[in-house]
Formats: C-alpha cells, sequence, structure tokens
C-alpha cells in the first residue's frame, strides 16, 4: 500500500518506507507470537529473556532502556516473570536503590529451549533474501534505528 499525500518526493518516498516498515513490523510481530507461544511467553516477556540469556544478568534501568520499555511497564513484566520463576532481582552491592535482574535456572532452561527454534524461524523467514541483501537490509536498519537514537536524545 502506498501513501495518498500529495506532498514533495522525499515526503512520499519517505511515508512509503514508513508504511512498508510498519507492515513487516506487525507482520514480524504476529509470526514472532505464534513461535514464542506455543512456549507460553508473550514478546515482551522473550525480549526480556532473550537480552539475559546473551547480555546476562544487568540492571533493571539498563534492561528497560535496551528494550524501549518505560520503568513502570518493565517492573510489570519483571514482577509476572518473578511470579513464573524465570528470573530474580538481585540487590545491587553498589547501589541500594536498584536491583541486578537475572535468569534462574528455570529461565535459562525456557530461554534455552526456545531459542534456538527462534532462531531457526528468522533463517527460514528471510532465506528470500540473498546473503548480500541480508547483510545490506541488516546495515540500513542499523543505520536508521542509529538516526532515530540520535533524534531521540536531542528532541
Amino acid at each position: 500500500m502506498a501513501t495518498k499525500h500529495q506532498g514533495n518526493a522525499g515526503e512520499i518516498r519517505a511515508l512509503d518506507l514508513f508504511i512498508k516498515l510498519m507492515r513487516t513490523h506487525d507482520a514480524l510481530m504476529v509470526h514472532l507470537r505464534t513461535i514464542i507461544g506455543n512456549f507460553g511467553l508473550q514478546p515482551s516477556h522473550f525480549g526480556i529473556l532473550e537480552t539475559l540469556y546473551h547480555l546476562g544478568p544487568m540492571r533493571q534501568h539498563e534492561l528497560a532502556a535496551k528494550l524501549f520499555q518505560t520503568p513502570g511497564n518493565i517492573t510489570r513484566i519483571l514482577d509476572k516473570l518473578q511470579e513464573e520463576n524465570l528470573i530474580e532481582r538481585l540487590d545491587e552491592a553498589e547501589d541500594r536503590r536498584c536491583f541486578r535482574i537475572a535468569l534462574t535456572r528455570a529461565g535459562e532452561a525456557r530461554i534455552g529451549k526456545v531459542f534456538p527454534q527462534f532462531a531457526a524461524a528468522m533463517h527460514e523467514l528471510f532465506k528470500g533474501l540473498s546473503a548480500e541483501e541480508q547483510k545490506q537490509l541488516n546495515e540500513l536498519l542499523r543505520k536508521t534505528g542509529k538516526g532515530l537514537a540520535y533524534s531521540l536524545k536531542n528532541e
């Protein structure tokens, strides 16, 4: 679907790109919900478990920033994951006002089971693009993301 906006060529091109990115995002989220839903996880839960699995324990505010979550929302999600014994909040020796979030053994086992299937599904999803096209898309998305992050910092 293309934009019906009658602006200049740059605006039309940018709006068409935005529409395609949002539709792709929505399709990816449906796909993600299907894959991880089979393991009883929601996308926000998966994001936290996956981040901790690959990066290790981190402070709650660092985790929130990495996942673009608000402090209130991350607290709610962490409460749910802690109820399910998938994460634990560890006292931070250097700052008693915050916690370090870590996977429990059950959390590590759950994400360790889910992630290989997720990785295989992503491989399958992007196989329509050549390796070079995947690299190009990755670089373009990284560049766009960095530009957005810079823009948000300077607002």
